[in-house]
């Protein structure tokens, strides 16, 4: 509306931007960019209307922010970037139009988690391949206890997961913490397929942790 303060906030600290974006309101978000709101306000936990259309999958907004100069690195306080956030939340239309405009795939949490270490441990096994075509590093560690997406997915015998870091070149060679393998993780949970293909990709089993035990 004309003399509209555009980037009013309302109780939660949210503009009208953030509100269309997270509604996937496209012809509304479009309004209010030629009004100039401002495209990276945020709300009082840190979103910014980019955040919230990611989160969402409303990527003809994600598609429209972008265009209209959206800063795609802009985080939260504990260092979320969209990116991150549509891959937790398995948005994988989002991952995608997020990837094309740019988005940097190796961000990481203020944890030290990236986007493809998330799409791992969800099992978002198509979002792992977008990434690992984007140029995401597929031997990224977490902090926590240096484990590998193979790792995490070899735990939970993700198979599709496995095949898609495998197929990206992941390391099979890898440890975490104590010095525990992606294989290991495998047998332990008595993932028979996963170890398999890990051993088609040169995993070796008769290595040993810090323990001295080994996968088999």
């Amino acid at each position: 509306a004309a003399g509209a303060a555009v980037d009013a906030k309302n109780a939660k600290g949210s503009t009208s931007l953030i509100v269309a974006s997270a509604g996937g309101r496209t012809e509304c978000v479009a309004l209010l960019l030629a009004a100039n709101a401002k495209v990276d306000a945020t709300n009082a936990g840190g979103l910014t209307a980019l955040m919230a259309a990611a989160a969402g999958n409303h990527t003809a907004v994600v598609t429209a922010l972008t265009a209209a100069g959206a800063n795609m690195e802009a985080s939260t306080t504990s260092r979320v970037t969209s990116l991150i956030l549509a891959t937790q939340k398995g948005q994988s239309e989002s991952v995608g139009a997020l990837i094309k405009a740019g988005a940097a795939t190796n961000a990481a949490t203020a944890d030290g988690n990236t986007s493809l270490l998330f799409a791992c441990h969800y099992g978002y096994a198509g979002i792992v391949s977008q990434l690992a075509t984007a140029g995401a590093e597929v031997n990224a560690k977490m902090t926590a206890d240096a484990s590998s997406g193979l790792m995490l997915a070899s735990a939970k015998g993700d198979v599709a997961i496995v095949d898609a870091l495998l197929a990206a070149r992941a390391d099979v060679h890898l440890r975490r913490k104590h010095g525990i393998t992606a294989l290991m993780l495998a047998a332990l949970g008595g993932h028979h397929e996963t170890a398999a293909r890990l051993c088609e990709a040169g995993a070796l089993a008769g290595v040993s942790n810090e323990e001295g035990l080994t996968a088999l």
